[in-house]
């Protein structure tokens, strides 16, 4: 089943009340980038990514199958978190996100494009 294009070109934010998490809405999101050939960067807590990831399977997508593939990758926002605390600069972690994530997976995507939906900012203004 395909999503709906929600209407992000570039950037896309949606506000929303911790006590609901739209995982649905989100999976739509990443979804209508993987049938148009992107592939989709999950940045989140380990508890949401699960909440998408079922999302993408009632959207039947096959979350296993996308990694396997190169077109899905999950990074853990508190790990990330961590690393900061720890030390090293934002800027050093993003390039790294970019150069081992981002880029591979841009090559492996038919479009050429990545979606990306992430919950960093939010954890760093905590």
């Amino acid at each position: 089943m395909q999503a709906p294009d929600v209407g992000c070109e570039f950037h896309c934010v949606h506000f929303f009340e911790p006590s609901r998490f739209p995982a649905t809405e989100v999976a739509n999101f990443l979804n209508f980038g993987l049938t148009a050939g992107e592939g989709a960067i999950l940045i989140a807590s380990r508890e949401h990514a699960a909440q998408i990831e079922a999302a993408m399977e009632r959207l039947g997508a096959i979350v296993p199958e996308l990694r396997r593939m190169g077109l899905w990758a999950f990074a853990d926002v508190e790990e990330l978190i961590l690393t900061l605390e720890n030390g090293t600069p934002i800027k050093e972690l993003v390039e790294h996100l970019i150069a081992f994530t981002v880029s591979p997976m841009q090559q492996k995507s038919r479009s050429k494009a990545v979606r990306i939906y992430g919950e960093l900012e939010d954890q760093i203004l905590k």
